[in-house]
């Protein structure tokens, strides 16, 4: 039935995404310690960079925080961004999300709309929940 494990491992990413005012998102223009205080109020270990022209063209996530060490703090979200973003279309399996993220080694990944629109973002623990219950 709709709620036993068959039907958990037919949702899509579409289903258990985060969107709107849960992502995440800074201007490219924002200060590493402003981009923390987002990161950490919205508790997904990432953070999208918007361009000047209102786009989300990168990302920071906590793992390149750790890479970059106490320089960060000198710098703004743009210059630290990850701007190879990669996505995943919105029809994608939970569980081929759960195995990218693992073969990637991500706790996160963004959900495209047409081309490379960000649309919203699955996070490993929103996978791993569904799989539980």
């Amino acid at each position: 039935h709709p709620g036993g494990n068959l039907g958990s491992r037919l949702k899509t990413v579409a289903e258990i995404a985060r969107s709107g005012e849960e992502l995440p998102i800074v201007s490219a223009a924002t200060s590493m310690h402003d981009a923390m205080v987002i990161m950490s109020e919205k508790g997904l270990g990432v953070t999208f960079v918007r361009d000047i022209y209102e786009e989300i063209t990168g990302i920071i996530t906590d793992g390149d925080l750790r890479r970059m060490g106490p320089d960060v703090w000198n710098k703004l979200a743009g210059e630290v961004a990850n701007y190879n973003m990669q996505y995943i279309s919105a029809d994608t399996l939970v569980t081929t999300a759960l195995e990218e993220m693992q073969e990637r080694k991500v706790t996160s990944l963004a959900i495209a709309g047409s081309k490379t629109e960000l649309i919203s973002l699955v996070h490993i623990h929103d996978c791993l929940r569904l799989r539980a219950s």
